[in-house]
C-alpha cells in the first residue's frame, strides 16, 4: 500500500479497527510506545493508552502524528499536492464525525416514522377487509332475505 492511498483507508477504520492497525504497524516496524512517542512527540503516557484498546475515544491530532509515521508520511514526504488531497480528505472525515450523530438521529426518527406509517397501513388494511367482509356479510344475508320474501 503506497502512502497516498492508505491515508484515507487507515483513516476511514472505526477507533477500535484503527488502534488495531497501528498496533500491527507498530510490531511491524519494531517499535516500542516510548520509541514512538520520541519520534512522534505525543507523550508515552497518551500512546500507552490509546494503544490498549481500552480508550476510544482520542482526538484526531492525537493520533494523526502516530498514523502518519507508521504509514511513512513524514513533514518532508507528501508533495503540495498530496498534503492537499490528505487536508479535503481529512475534513471529509471529520465533517462526517461531526455530523454522525445528527446523522444517526435523523435515520431513528425515519425508521420510527416509517415503523408507524407501516403499523397505520396494517391497521388501516384490516380495518377495511374487516368491514368488506361485513359488507359482503350484510349482502348475503339481503340475498337470502329477498329470496325468502320472493317464495
Amino acid at each position: 500500500m503506497d502512502s497516498k492511498n492508505s491515508f484515507p483507508e487507515v483513516l476511514s477504520l472505526n477507533p477500535k479497527e484503527l488502534i488495531a492497525w497501528c498496533n500491527n504497524r507498530k510490531k511491524e516496524k519494531r517499535l516500542s510506545n516510548a520509541k514512538l512517542a520520541e519520534i512522534t512527540g505525543v507523550p508515552e503516557g497518551t500512546i500507552d493508552r490509546i494503544f490498549t484498546g481500552k480508550n476510544l475515544e482520542f482526538r484526531y491530532s492525537t493520533i494523526q502524528p502516530i498514523v502518519s509515521y507508521l504509514i511513512g508520511v513524514s513533514d518532508d514526504t507528501p508533495t503540495e499536492a498530496s498534503n492537499e488531497f490528505y487536508v479535503d480528505t481529512i475534513d471529509g472525515y471529520k465533517l462526517v464525525l461531526e455530523n454522525k450523530n445528527y446523522i444517526i438521529e435523523n435515520l431513528k426518527q425515519k425508521c420510527e416514522q416509517l415503523e408507524r406509517e407501516i403499523t397505520y397501513l396494517k391497521k388501516n388494511n384490516t380495518e377495511k377487509q374487516e368491514a368488506l367482509i361485513n359488507q359482503s356479510n350484510h349482502v348475503k344475508w339481503m340475498e337470502k332475505m329477498i329470496e325468502k320474501n320472493s317464495k
